[in-house]
This record gives C-alpha cells, structure tokens and sequence, in this order.
C-alpha cells in the first residue's frame, strides 16, 4: 500500500507557478514565475501590481510544504525582510531557497528569495503540524 502525500496550495498554480525544482545538500531552489493575472494585482495596486507580503508569505510556506510532503501551520515568523518589492511586472521571475529542518517537532523554515537584481526577501520562520479539524 502506498501513501499520497496532500499538500493543500492556496497560490499555487494561480498565484505563482513553479518552473523548476533543484536540491543540493540542504537548500532546495525553487525557480517560480509570479502569475500576473491573478486578481489580487487588480487591487494591489491598479496600474502597478505589486505582491503583498502576506503573499510571499504563503509562497514561500508553499514551496516549504512540497519538501515536508504535507501541509503545516506557521505560526511563529522570526524574520521577514523585504529588500525588494516584487511586482509581476518587473520581477516574474524567482528563485526561492528554501531549507527546512525539524527540532522538537516542529520545522525550522529558512528562504531566501532572489530575483534578477539580488534578494528581495529573507526569510526565516517555524511551522508545527496542522491541528486535526
């Protein structure tokens, strides 16, 4: 018998789309394009998009939940620095580092998001496993 993980995805494949996926040692890369047709650009803001941060959050949270294999909850973020604002116009395209470690049973979630001109975000946070609903 064999098990499916489920990872359920709020953004992806509508918000963002994943191109490529590539491990070394400990960092995954996740190469995305930011889908500009997604409707939270419409509001955020008309004429010049931009992805709110809330956004990269959960972008990032998702990439991390492809290498855990399920969904998890994070609650507590350490760090979020935005050195760039990401636009769908100016930076489809990303790369997303992510490293994901467990300590005492809960996962240690570190990314970088790099975009053409250098890092945009940096990333570090804790996720637990999702609560039974």
């Amino acid at each position: 018998m064999s098990t499916v993980n489920h990872v359920h995805t709020m953004l992806l494949n509508e918000y963002f789309r994943i191109i490529s996926q590539t491990a070394t040692d400990s960092v995954t890369t996740f190469h995305v394009l930011l889908l500009a047709d997604h409707p939270v650009y419409r509001g955020h803001f008309p004429g010049n998009p931009v992805s709110p941060g809330v956004c990269n959050m959960q972008m990032i949270k998702e990439c991390a939940e492809q290498l855990i294999g399920h969904e998890v909850l994070l609650d507590n973020v350490r760090q979020y620095r935005l050195m760039e604002v990401l636009s769908p116009q100016r930076t489809p395209e990303l790369d997303i580092d992510v490293e994901v470690g467990l300590s005492d049973g809960r996962y240690q979630i570190r990314s970088t998001v790099r975009s053409t001109n250098g890092i945009s975000i940096d990333f570090k946070a804790e996720a637990a496993e999702m609560p039974a609903s």
